[in-house]
């Protein structure tokens, strides 16, 4: 059986987490690993007869009766959250026994968000786009600021009673986080009593999750009556490296589930306007080489691009905004606006070039029926003269022409300010598009794929040079067509091996 990698190639809300979905019901994986991002993804999974739940931190293969989660040593968790999450799936049959943590995956705490909030409220109109949920903070703090994180194997043994200072050292980084909380103006933003009682409140909350099921409830602070449900013990196991890797290598098949899109990645994409962590396969790369097994990478991507939040998105299309009803992607308070464009192929070749995906998956291909003609975008225009030492990034017809993919230049620097420079360039880039026929519907009345609605699909694959594997013109698996089986898997792994293509 093979193992496979989902990953988004443009900008998120690629349908990720139905691919995720259907790739359990193809190979009958009952394993997701979510290996990278945090508690700000939210992936939809929708079943035939209208059951749904929006997948933050656990597996989308959920309504899978058994599907286990398995979240990574790269993730960030908010444990709080996750017992929500858990409460909200128990109506699904889903118990927190289904979860599996590694013990060093970085905790995301309330104080994270709302120091996130208040840096971006501070923004004022440069405001990056944040979810506002306090990833960026918390791995900043990990991984530039040198802050000692919260990890999540000492919130489980908070919840045994088994830290070996007493606490102490926690409570000394969190005292810490809500001072600087504090000094950041997080208190003006909505719950004022938050920062003070982080240390009574949340940590033993949190700590609640991971009791045993016959563990006795913990006494806590008072607190908001939504919070105040976590109190009760739950299951969920956290694990330490070798039980972890142990545990993935008993569970076959696996579905490694990814989080974002490419061109969101923190290093590939364009500065401000990134999540916390990469986007691309490689951190589930690093996880499948430790087994020794290889995997299949499915790259996904909609019918149209779409943005949540600021940034570049030069195919925007005001028709098409008008056109597509997206309740669950409203405009966010922090995030922003969620914008439709075209399909742009600029930003999937990039994608490609991050992740190199074995097959593609095309999603909401019903988000463009009823109209006459479709577009493609092939290329970005640009007017005016860009900063000096950006054309690094820039893949450009013969030279100087308009540009066809974005891709960070191999090994070289990747300086924040030159990102910014370009990211603020492209804003004004125009799209140049490819008109192809419509289709009233994208199937036919005997159930087929639109000839048009597939042509459509095919051509996207055919400028991408990656085999289309399945199109989905719905949010069931009942919606989704596989035009051919998933490929072999072409990924050298195994102990030691490099993480990369066979040639």
């Amino acid at each position: 059986m093979t193992d496979v990698v989902v990953v988004g190639l443009a900008l998120g809300d690629e349908g990720k987490g139905a691919t995720v979905d259907a790739v359990a019901e193809v190979t009958g994986a009952r394993d997701v690993v979510r290996f990278g991002g945090g508690p700000q993804a939210l992936h939809h999974v929708v079943a035939s007869d209208g059951r749904w739940h929006g997948c933050s931190q656990l597996g989308s293969a959920l309504l899978h009766p058994g599907a286990r989660t398995w979240l990574g040593p790269e993730m960030l968790v908010d444990p709080l959250a996750l017992g929500l999450e858990l409460e909200a799936a128990s109506a699904l049959g889903v118990t927190p026994e289904q979860v599996r943590l590694h013990g060093d995956a970085v905790v995301v705490t309330p104080l994270h968000g709302l120091i996130n909030k208040a840096r971006e409220r501070a923004r004022g109109d440069a405001r990056h786009g944040s979810c506002g949920r306090g990833v960026g903070e918390a791995w900043a703090d990990t991984h530039e600021r040198g802050v000692p994180p919260v990890r999540l194997r000492e919130v489980a043994a908070l919840a045994r009673g088994a830290l070996p200072d007493g606490g102490r050292s926690l409570h000394e980084r969190l005292e810490a986080l809500r001072r600087r909380g504090l000094a950041a103006g997080a208190t003006t933003l909505g719950d004022a009593r938050l920062p003070a009682i982080t240390l009574q409140h949340w940590h033993e909350r949190g700590a609640a999750l991971f009791a045993r099921p016959d563990a006795p409830p913990r006494p806590t602070a008072p607190g908001p009556a939504r919070r105040a449900r976590l109190d009760q013990p739950t299951g969920a196991v956290v694990l330490d490296d070798a039980a972890f890797v142990a545990g993935l290598r008993g569970a076959a098949p696996l579905v490694y589930e990814g989080a974002q899109g490419a061109g969101l990645d923190r290093e590939a994409g364009l500065w401000p306007h990134v999540t916390a962590t990469g986007c691309g396969p490689q951190g589930a790369l690093r996880l499948g080489a430790r087994l020794g097994r290889p995997a299949v990478v499915v790259g996904v991507t909609r019918a149209t691009t779409t943005r949540h939040g600021a940034g570049p998105l030069p195919s925007h299309a005001a028709a098409l905004d008008a056109h597509v009803t997206e309740p669950h992607n409203a405009a966010g308070p922090w995030q922003g606006d969620f914008r439709h464009g075209w399909l742009d192929l600029v930003w999937l070749r990039s994608g490609v070039a991050l992740s190199r995906p074995d097959a593609l998956a095309l999603t909401c291909l019903d988000h463009l029926s009823g109209l006459g003609e479709v577009a493609v975008c092939v290329a970005w225009q640009l007017d005016t003269p860009l900063p000096r030492g950006v054309d690094a990034w820039l893949t450009r017809e013969r030279g100087r022409g308009p540009v066809t993919a974005l891709v960070p230049p191999t090994g070289g620097p990747r300086d924040r300010a030159q990102r910014a420079a370009l990211s603020r360039a492209l804003a004004g880039a125009r799209p140049v598009l490819r008109w192809l026929p419509g289709w009233p519907s994208s199937r036919s009345a005997d159930g087929a794929l639109h000839p048009h609605a597939r042509a459509f699909a095919e051509h996207v694959a055919g400028e991408l040079g990656v085999p289309l594997w399945s199109v989905a013109d719905g949010p069931t698996r009942a919606d989704r067509v596989a035009l051919r089986a998933l490929p072999a898997p072409r990924l050298a792994s195994g102990p030691g091996a490099p993480l990369s293509r066979r040639p």
